[in-house]
């Protein structure tokens, strides 16, 4: 039997020993924990959870984590120890959460590769408004003007977000009720404010809110989230700390619309209503705008229904488009709703616009109200005369200028040029009846032929045209304005203006044809066309009688080649 000497035993148990204190070095190297920086929150607030792996690799599996808690933000950092000449390596992650809902929560073990954390327990208690008494940095107040409103009444729902910390970014939510329309009003409001001798800035933001059918309306709670800058309680990444606030959450009971109140439906605190006319001179066929506005206060547009047109008897009337402005005074919506009439009188003498009333409730007194505008009564002078100003017969000014361009005149013998042109005259008189009579035995038989259904054609053409005018449709209004030409039939507007006997038609259907196709001013052809045709179109006779619709003389479509 081999002996060991007492030297050998001793370095042998001394390696033994030193390889069992390097394994529970190595086992003690690998560790995963996991903390909370609080295990007690209130809904609306973050809690940080961190987790620390030392000696071993991988990445923590987040995924355990309930869903009630909400992922609001994630840092990682690395740290390397040399000890005793040893190195050894840990990983922090640390995760922002926000619960959904108060109540406790079971946070299961977090896992590292094949190291595990022990499970958590947060605790969530139901949100506490916030007040500058309880030294909060950041809390949330809210309220409703009216405690009950009508369906369909504005209310005024106002929040002011309180801080006494430098907020680096920050974002305010309210979210809409059910049952009900959330908007909001303006722009926010900064001011200074002390409370419980503490300084805070204050950001108020105002709503409207409509409800859209009675009975009990929630409001749910709104919500700040936010980062600041300096110390405090919350996670921190991104350059600033975590800070929250939730506002409390409001309750309403909407009535019903009283019984009585005519539709359409306008609750409003004031409603002033004006109608206005240019100075004058105004003249028949003249087009002319009458501007209607209404000023209300308490409502946004959604609220308005637009009047009626006012219908004026010896004139034609046409709306252009609405104008809206709405604006935020000492807290109060105001809507400013406009209106153009374009009114062209017909007959001179005096045009009667009727009064007209606007129903409303006046929630402010809490009964139906009447806002009425009154009439005018507007002096139409008759159309200016086409061309140079004429003279009456025997005027100084006449009578001045005969006087002066026949003194110190001696008389001149015509001869016998006056009894030529007489002659001539005569025969190019006749030659011209004859035309015109061939063309009236021409014009009778087809009249006879189709004068059943050329009236009523006419006429269905002629209000297609009115309606046209009235939409201030350009292409109808061309449709229906080359139906009405009679026969042979224009091919485009450029010819059908070449056949009309007024300027005045002639020049609106030229702007016509331009704003349709050359890019010309719509709005300058609308109102020369309304202007023009008050009146039927006066059509020429074609200049050349018997020929057919259908034999139009062109220009020839290759110039050099001689056309048969």
């Amino acid at each position: 039997m081999m002996t060991r000497s007492p030297a050998t035993t001793r370095l042998f148990t001394l390696a033994v020993l030193a390889l069992l204190l390097i394994a529970a070095g190595q086992a003690q190297a690998a560790s995963v924990r996991a903390w909370l920086d609080r295990s007690q929150i209130q809904m609306g607030e973050t809690v940080t959870l961190n987790v620390e792996a030392e000696g071993v690799d991988g990445e923590p599996d987040f995924s355990v984590i309930p869903q009630e808690l909400e992922v609001r933000g994630r840092s990682s950092s690395r740290q390397t120890r040399l000890v005793n000449g040893s190195a050894s390596s840990s990983t922090l992650w640390a995760v922002a959460l926000e619960p959904t809902r108060a109540g406790r929560f079971d946070i299961p073990a977090i896992a590292v590769a094949d190291q595990r954390s022990d499970p958590l327990v947060l605790t969530v208690s139901e949100p506490v408004s916030g007040s500058a008494a309880a030294g909060e940095p950041v809390f949330l107040e809210a309220e409703l003007d009216s405690a009950s409103p009508y369906v369909g009444q504005l209310a005024t729902y106002t929040l002011r977000l309180h801080y006494a910390v430098q907020l680096i970014e920050g974002a305010l939510d309210a979210p809409p009720p059910e049952g009900g329309d959330l908007r909001q009003l303006g722009a926010d409001r900064n001011y200074q404010a002390q409370r419980a001798g503490r300084a805070y800035t204050v950001v108020e933001r105002r709503y409207a809110l409509l409800p859209e059918r009675s009975g009990e309306l929630a409001l749910p709670a709104a919500r700040f989230r936010g980062r600041a800058i300096g110390s405090g309680r919350s996670f921190s990444w991104m350059g600033g700390q975590a800070v929250s606030a939730v506002g409390p959450e409001l309750r309403v009971e909407v009535r019903p619309r009283p019984d009585g109140a005519k539709l359409p439906w306008l609750p409003a605190i004031a409603v002033e209503p004006a109608l206005s006319a240019p100075p004058g001179p105004l003249r028949v066929g003249e087009p002319f705008s009458l501007t209607q506005s209404i000023r209300i206060v308490g409502v946004v547009s959604e609220q308005f229904s637009p009047p009626e047109l006012p219908r004026i008897d010896g004139a034609q009337v046409y709306a252009e488009a609405p104008e809206f402005s709405e604006s935020v005074r000492d807290g109060l919506p105001i809507l400013e709703w406009r209106r153009a009439i374009a009114v062209v009188p017909m007959t001179q003498g005096t045009l009667s616009v009727p009064a007209q009333s606007l129903d409303w409730w006046n929630i402010g007194e809490d009964r139906a109200a009447v806002a009425r505008t009154p009439g005018l009564n507007l002096d139409i002078q008759p159309a200016l005369t086409a061309g140079l100003p004429t003279i009456a017969p025997g005027s100084p000014i006449a009578a001045g200028d005969n006087a002066k361009s026949g003194a110190d005149r001696p008389p001149v013998d015509p001869g016998f040029w006056p009894w030529l042109s007489l002659l001539l005259a005569i025969g190019w008189l006749a030659t011209l009846a004859w035309h015109r009579h061939s063309a009236r035995l021409a014009g009778s038989r087809v009249s006879r032929m189709d004068g059943t259904t050329q009236k009523p054609a006419i006429a269905a053409s002629r209000r297609q045209l009115d309606r046209a005018l009235a939409e201030g449709d350009l292409s109808a209004v061309s449709r229906s304005l080359l139906a009405l030409a009679p026969a042979p039939r224009p091919s485009g507007l450029s010819q059908l203006a070449a056949r009309l006997r007024s300027p005045a038609q002639q020049q609106a259907v030229l702007a016509l044809d331009t704003a349709l196709w050359g890019g010309g001013d719509r709005d300058q052809a609308r109102s020369l066309l309304r202007s023009a045709f008050v009146q039927m179109p006066a059509f020429a006779e074609s200049a050349d009688p018997d020929a057919g619709g259908d034999d139009i003389e062109l220009p020839p479509l290759y110039p050099a080649r001689p056309r048969n």
